[in-house]
């Protein structure tokens, strides 16, 4: 009996540009990365591949080479006419292949897997093919299907910062990223899931030197443990000059056979590659046609980035930087109530009262776009996360008191009255429902013996405020808001 077949094969197809123009291929691109295959007959000199085995396309004979697209084949082998109309029509035939390819890069402006890349990564493949068919190594096709996951995932971005208001999730999408980007995935995939199973398998990661988590300060991983030895000196924000936390990182990267390495900095700024940004962009890291290199200050060694780091940061804002600018992309978060909905952390209930903390967000947020005039002071959804395992009122008090408060003073600079505002404690009838109680201010008693100009000079303010305590522990002082 037959053995039955219980792993699919792998395939290396080729792609001249010199001998065959390839008229669609730039639509080709664009529409595969909308979920839509490409599909073509393709030159194959064996006969061996099946249905469903993986193909992946390499172009040849002019730079930049390397493979470009990856697919499966849907027909097996048959004879047809050759691909050029002059050897067709002297009655020459190919044999080919059915395939639909189901990603292609477009090079040279999209990044590839660079066939330098695929040498160093493993050397016991041929990876310069003189025919299309050439079998992938079964040792080698896991990993080069993941090297290929992670070139896709990477155009998510392979240089990226995450930005936005507080509270909107910058924290959680670069998580996500580093996930996605190491696993294969899409980021939509990844979110799906539940983040406490994400978070894990992202601080295995974290141990296995995958990822690293930092501050623009200090090292660190999310439990808040540092990664630096705490005798050594943090001369500057660099990631080359920082005693080599970078330099190390790429190496190890280099020497992964092609496995994504996501190196994560909260608190993004534009001093922190000073230095080595040319070597950020895609086009000059290691293996590109136009690779550089840079001697740093304390590298070991001329220092290049390989093409499997990928760089995520967080900021509060973008910046003006164009040199950072045009080599990061730059992805807003904003306040996403809908966040608070489906985790079911949207309501808080008291007794017979029901509080909705999304349409109470959203009414704060209103009144902040207006009176601060920049949306970098609205209030993220991140903040009220945590209702949905806490929803009561003191959980609630505890998020106003120690983050929502102190935040909003700090965005109008002691502004009572807009905080005031905000909160529309100016509106409500009763005193004990406000979170900021008013109160007439009497200089003259407070400054006794001063002279009329000097307290004129001084300009006190009219009314003095006092933050009411036990108001946060009341569901009507929230529901007043609105």
């Amino acid at each position: 009996m037959e053995e039955q077949k219980t792993m699919k094969r792998a395939w290396l197809l080729t792609w001249n540009p010199e001998h065959w123009k390839w008229e669609d291929y730039q639509d080709a691109c664009a529409k595969s990365k909308r979920g839509i295959p490409y599909e073509i007959s393709w030159n194959s000199q064996s006969k061996q591949p099946e249905i469903g085995d993986d193909v992946f396309l390499m172009r040849v004979g002019t730079a930049p080479k390397g493979i470009v697209a990856h697919g499966y084949v849907t027909e097996a082998s048959h004879e047809a006419p050759h691909y050029t109309a002059e050897r067709s029509d002297a009655g020459d035939t190919l044999n080919y292949l059915d395939v639909a390819f189901d990603w292609i890069q477009y090079a040279p402006e999209e990044p590839i897997l660079s066939q330098e890349a695929l040498k160093e990564a493993y050397p016991e493949q041929a990876w310069s093919p003189q025919g299309s068919g050439i079998e992938v190594r079964e040792p080698v096709h896991d990993g080069l299907m993941q090297m290929w996951r992670s070139l896709v995932a990477s155009m998510q971005g392979t240089n990226l910062v995450f930005y936005g208001a507080s509270g909107t999730g910058k924290t959680y999408h670069a998580v996500v990223y580093a996930v996605a980007t190491i696993e294969g995935k899409t980021l939509d995939e990844v979110k799906k899931e539940p983040y406490e199973t994400v978070l894990k398998r992202f601080h295995v990661l974290q141990e296995a030197g995958q990822v690293i988590y930092m501050t623009s300060y200090k090292a660190v991983n999310l439990s808040g443990i540092e990664a630096r030895k705490k005798d050594e000196p943090w001369a500057a924000p660099h990631m080359i000059d920082d005693g080599g936390i970078f330099e190390s990182f790429c190496e190890k990267a280099a020497a992964s056979a092609g496995k994504p390495f996501v190196f994560i900095v909260e608190g993004f700024n534009t001093e922190i590659f000073d230095g080595v940004k040319t070597l950020i962009e895609a086009s000059k890291r290691k293996g590109a046609v136009e690779a550089m290199e840079a001697v740093c200050p304390y590298a070991k060694a001329p220092f290049s980035i390989p093409q499997n780091v990928y760089i995520v940061g967080t900021a509060g804002s973008p910046f003006e930087d164009p040199t950072l600018m045009r080599r990061f992309q730059f992805v807003e978060l904003k306040p996403d109530v809908q966040v608070l909905r489906d985790l079911h952390a949207d309501k808080v209930q008291v007794g017979s009262e029901t509080l909705d903390v999304a349409e109470m967000l959203e009414t704060i947020n209103e009144r902040l776009k207006y009176l601060a005039w920049d949306e970098d002071f609205t209030l993220g959804h991140a903040f009220f996360v945590s209702l949905k395992d806490h929803p009561d009122i003191e959980h609630l008090a505890e998020i106003f008191q120690h983050h929502i408060i102190p935040l909003l003073r700090a965005h109008f600079r002691g502004d009572l009255r807009k905080l005031q505002i905000i909160l529309r404690d100016n509106a409500k009838m009763e005193n004990a429902d406000k979170f900021l109680l008013d109160e007439p201010l009497d200089a003259e008693s407070v400054f006794h013996g001063i002279s009329e100009d000097d307290l004129m000079e001084l300009d006190p303010p009219e009314k003095k405020f006092t933050l009411q305590k036990a108001a946060f522990y009341r569901i009507q002082s929230y529901q007043q808001i609105l």
